[in-house]
């Protein structure tokens, strides 16, 4: 079954793809014909926290196996710790 449409309101929410509530409703939001994810809280500052969402909504742009990708592009590569620093 496939949802006409889905609108996800808080969706900076979804900022981490490990949490619970990331796995729950990324499935849904991808299986959508339409999907609208409203948020107005700013991303002020961490490009990798918009990764799950921009995945979400234009898998084709931002495949769901990319993050490692789009963090060493937008996200200042890896640190000591193996972790994206966000700020770049």
């Amino acid at each position: 079954n496939r949802f006409r449409a889905i609108v996800c309101d808080e969706s900076h929410n979804l900022k981490s793809p490990e949490a619970q509530r990331t796995r729950a409703l990324l499935p849904l939001v991808r299986r959508a014909v339409a999907a609208v994810l409203l948020s107005g809280t700013p991303a002020l500052s961490r490009p990798y926290e918009l990764w799950t969402q921009a995945s979400a909504i234009a898998p084709t742009v931002f495949p769901p196996g990319g993050l490692e990708e789009f963090g060493n592009t937008y996200c200042g590569g890896r640190d000591d710790f193996n972790k994206f620093s966000g700020a770049t």
